[in-house]
């Protein structure tokens, strides 16, 4: 019995050194806050899956993906029961489960990718373990008041046009940003933030 548990607790240690030798490569990783969680529904049971999002100081292409690369192992650590582990950083706890954010890891513990995952590419994205994309730059001052606003009151204005696409009312929601941040109503739209594969991934493999 004592033999075993020496094992499990060497196992353990060898384990979390591993994490803490990533560490060190990740010179620009940033502090960061875990400001919201959600599940991952899989089509296959055999697997479970969780997303949780962060917000950081992080500002540059690196930064953003080792923040977030840090986090998703730091979070494996803590919850060991997740076979897939979705991070992605955002740029203000308003932007949680939005499309504005600056950089999305996958970490597929078990290396088999997005499997299982609705919407997924089922033939090329279920053999890796590291899936990394990261924004160039962060949103500048006036396109992040902009998001929060657009993504903090889109309800306030909901559609009346039944086979428009979108849930709110454009027109009216911009209308109400510009006076809000004192601009004209053509200068106000939901800043898009281009993703990045992340390359510097070597030390991971």
């Amino acid at each position: 019995m004592r033999y075993r548990s020496f094992i499990l607790l060497s196992i353990l240690f060898l384990s979390l050194s591993g994490f803490d030798q990533y560490k060190s490569h990740l010179i620009y990783a940033k502090t960061y806050e875990v400001v919201g969680e959600h599940a991952i529904n899989l089509t296959n049971d055999t697997r479970k899956a969780k997303m949780w999002f962060i917000i950081s100081e992080a500002k540059t292409h690196d930064e953003f993906a080792q923040t977030t690369i840090l986090a998703a192992i730091e979070l494996h650590k803590k919850y060991r029961e997740y076979d897939l582990i979705q991070v992605i950083l955002v740029p203000d706890k308003d932007m949680v489960a939005t499309d504005t954010y600056y950089s999305s890891v996958y970490y597929a513990v078990d290396k088999k990718g997005l499997k299982g995952v609705s919407g997924a590419d089922q033939k090329t994205m279920v053999s890796f373990e590291w899936l990394v994309r990261a924004a160039e730059k962060s949103l500048n001052k006036q396109e992040l008041e902009i998001a929060k606003l657009w993504h903090r009151h889109q309800a306030d204005f909901p559609s009346e046009d039944l086979l428009s696409s979108l849930s709110y009312n454009e027109k009216k929601l911009v209308n109400f940003i510009a006076d809000s941040l004192k601009l004209d109503n053509d200068a106000v739209n939901l800043p898009r933030i281009q993703l990045l594969e992340y390359q510097g991934l070597d030390f991971l493999d």
